[in-house]
């Protein structure tokens, strides 16, 4: 089961004054809501998936930010908004990438409510389960058998 929002990224594109300057764009803002003043701004779609109710509910209690995954264009600059997600398990993943950049912006709070109305609904707490410890090997299983002579 997956629910599914369509999302608007605002991007802020800067000119960096570097060494080899070029242009930088970071997302500042995600907002569900399409109005005329962010027709231009690039549309994707948030997705929430059952399994990943856990991820949902450490963002809420803690970051509550929308991930936005930024893949390079076709100069190489990374301002191609890739992927928007809740889920900061997903974005570390992301951000491990070398190819792409991670921007954390400020959940508005109809997504946080969204969030929340779908991790009440669809989140199964999981008990913990502690594993069988195999027994310990004993020092005479790791001896070398005996050489045969030559």
């Amino acid at each position: 089961m997956r629910t599914r929002l369509p999302v608007r990224v605002m991007l802020e594109r800067t000119e960096d004054s570097g060494r080899w300057a070029s242009a930088v764009c970071q997302a500042v803002a995600v907002t569900p809501e399409f109005t005329p003043a962010n027709a231009g701004y690039p549309e994707l779609v948030l997705e929430l998936h059952r399994k990943e109710t856990e991820g949902y509910r450490t963002n809420l209690a803690s970051a509550r930010a929308v991930y936005v995954i930024l893949r390079p264009d076709r100069d190489g600059v990374l301002s191609e908004p890739f992927l928007a997600t809740v889920c900061p398990f997903e974005a570390q993943d992301y951000a491990d990438d070398a190819d792409s950049r991670v921007d954390a912006v400020a959940m508005p709070d109809s997504i946080a409510a969204w969030v929340t109305a779908f991790v009440r609904r669809h989140h199964v707490e999981e008990p913990f389960r502690k594993r069988a410890r195999q027994p310990r090997p004993s020092p005479e299983s790791f001896a070398r058998p005996p050489r045969a002579p030559r």
